[in-house]
């Protein structure tokens, strides 16, 4: 998810970045909307976190989600 990330903090107009519980955070401005990327790493305790820091700093309108979940079969 980091590469994918990337790709929209790229695109961001006057990207600001913070580091905060070991976590990066960026900000910025894309088609005239205030955005924020984060990764959170791996598992609900961990986007649960990353998620409740962005909800009290930014305060957003809207969260969008994206990730990988699954397992794997041995046997």
């Amino acid at each position: 998810m980091e590469q994918e990330s990337r790709l929209i903090e790229a695109r961001l107009e006057q990207p600001t970045e913070v580091v905060a519980e070991s976590r990066r955070y960026v900000s910025g401005t894309l088609r005239d909307r205030e955005v924020v990327t984060a990764v959170s790493g791996f598992g609900k305790v961990a986007a649960a976190a990353t998620t409740a820091w962005v909800l009290d700093r930014y305060a957003p309108t809207c969260v969008i989600f994206g990730g990988v979940a699954g397992g794997l079969g041995l046997g």
